[in-house]
């Protein structure tokens, strides 16, 4: 996948960019250690329903002011996507940054909560609890979410992105039309 460099107020972060040319883009937010070749299977059915994939490559967490200056390099909005930390950092961008995000696509992490300080969402927002152990946190969230919510719950795995390419893709999907 070609890269592009963003600078961010954490420094500059390398955002692996295709897909075809499409007014609907999807920044992917992955977990810690995840690199874009993670989500090869995933990003192939992505772009085979015509949307365009933005996935930041980083080895540090995740942060929401990355997130944010990827969308303003990229695009007036977006679908956002995260995993785990960085589903932590989408929810943040979610919920904070109007007129950007679309929807948001949370796997393997409920809202952050009132203790953290992070507000409720006002977007459709779809929480992927991967496993039992998720389920509660995610079921959690639905109040935390002004809009449109969806709970999917997927079989316990420690590489939901390897291992649910087309589960994932479907909700991506989902969220991303204007139906």
């Amino acid at each position: 996948m070609p890269t592009s460099s963003v600078d961010t107020p954490d420094g500059p972060v390398e955002v692996a960019v295709d897909g075809p040319e499409s007014r609907h883009l999807v920044v992917i937010v992955p977990d810690i250690g995840e690199q874009p070749d993670d989500y090869a299977a995933l990003c192939a059915r992505l772009h085979q329903s015509d949307l365009r994939t933005a996935i930041l490559e980083t080895q540090s967490k995740p942060t929401p002011d990355m997130v944010t200056a990827v969308l303003e390099t990229f695009t007036g909005w977006a679908n956002l996507v995260g995993h785990g930390t960085g589903a932590e950092a989408a929810w943040w961008v979610g919920a904070t940054t109007f007129g950007r995000v679309r929807s948001l696509i949370a796997i393997d992490r409920g809202h952050p909560g009132a203790d953290s300080g992070c507000p409720a969402i006002e977007v459709p927002t779809t929480v992927i609890a991967v496993g039992a152990a998720n389920v509660a946190a995610a079921r959690a969230s639905g109040p935390k979410v002004y809009s449109e919510f969806r709970l999917v719950e997927l079989a316990d795995t420690d590489a939901p992105i390897r291992r649910y390419p087309a589960e994932l893709a479907s909700e991506i999907a989902l969220r991303s039309s204007t139906w």
